[in-house]
């Protein structure tokens, strides 16, 4: 099947300690709990290439910082997202009336020498982005990536790093499944709930892809959503199992049918919610929206990616 999706993504992932969020969370000072409550995102693919728009609220015990480890199907590029978007995608959905009840509030938020060994992995860009210090990855060595992260948080400041033991296994997965670019987000965190500036990730990829397996919280309730545009319906879901993917809030009764729950924009909608989603899909109208929750397969853990086409 021909299509062109638009999906949000948020990844979640603990170390040990209370993480609500995307991305394996890794604090610089340990014993430090880190909470992400709440995560917002937007993936556009046409069939290639996907865009995955990523925000989170994110607040800590005591201040510090933070690694997040977000692995990704191909080298992406990166830069600000438009913090905006969320909101319009939700007024879209609203304004259509999709669902029987608003979704108001359920995308909230403010905005070497020759006889040394050959590095397990290598920065390829590096942004600046608020409070986003982000290195995109390339692992050139199984073996010793645990190893070359632990330096790099060395380097970014942290006294005594240590990859914990489910990120390194998820990681490890990941790598022995081919996964060979990894995206490090440090990002300073208070004691106070604050939205971290969304980022624009765009890389390629031959199916709608967003990272759970690396998903490792303590928490037993994990608020995933995501916001999907597709051109036609998708049909194939080899890995997170259908019903674990719900239309609309979490709760919601009556959001089952993940095929036909969903609003059709026309291109000028889809240029007004984003200039490079509207590029990417084409310049068309028929793209339908439609927000989706993903449920945790067990006690807050996932054990498949959410894979579609």
């Amino acid at each position: 099947m021909r299509t062109c999706v638009v999906v949000l993504a948020a990844i979640v992932l603990g170390s040990g300690v209370a993480a609500y969020g995307d991305g394996g969370m890794i604090p610089f000072i340990p014993n430090v709990q880190l909470f992400e409550p709440n995560q917002r995102a937007v993936i556009a693919w046409d069939g290639q290439e996907e865009i995955l728009i990523l925000s989170t609220d994110t607040y800590a015990s005591t201040p510090t910082k933070a690694l997040e480890v977000i692995p990704l199907r191909a080298e992406p590029t990166v830069k600000k997202g438009d913090p905006e978007i969320f909101e319009k995608a939700t007024r879209l959905i609203n304004n259509q009336n999709s669902y029987r009840r608003p979704l108001s509030g359920a995308y909230g938020g403010a905005a070497p020498s020759a006889a040394a060994p050959a590095p397990a992995g290598a920065v390829t860009q590096h942004e600046r982005i608020g409070r986003h210090e982000i290195s995109v990855t390339h692992v050139l060595d199984v073996n010793g990536f645990c190893t070359w992260a632990e330096k790099y948080l060395r380097s970014q400041g942290a006294d005594a790093p240590r990859v914990p033991d489910p990120i390194r296994v998820a990681v490890q997965g990941y790598l022995e499944r081919g996964f060979a670019w990894f995206v490090y987000d440090v990002v300073e965190l208070g004691t106070t709930v604050r939205t971290n500036e969304p980022i624009q990730f765009r890389f390629k990829s031959d199916c709608v892809f967003y990272p759970l397996v690396i998903t490792q919280t303590e928490s037993q309730h994990v608020d995933i959503r995501i916001l999907l545009l597709t051109a036609e319906y998708l049909w194939q879901y080899p890995e997170l199992p259908r019903d674990h993917i719900r239309v609309g809030l979490q709760h919601s009764p009556n959001a089952q049918n993940i095929a036909q729950e969903m609003v059709v924009l026309s291109r000028r909608q889809v240029q007004h919610l984003s200039p490079d989603v509207d590029a990417l899909l084409g310049h068309r109208d028929g793209m339908k929206l439609r927000i989706w929750t993903l449920i945790p397969e067990m006690r807050g853990r996932f054990f498949h990616d959410l894979v579609a086409r």
